[in-house]
């Protein structure tokens, strides 16, 4: 999961939690 977010964008790491929260929510 860390890998993607990196692969997003470190300043989207926000957006990228944010996101990731609501796929696996």
């Amino acid at each position: 999961m860390s890998r993607i977010q990196l692969a997003l964008n470190v300043d989207n790491l926000d957006e990228a939690v944010a996101f990731y929260s609501t796929l696996f929510n």
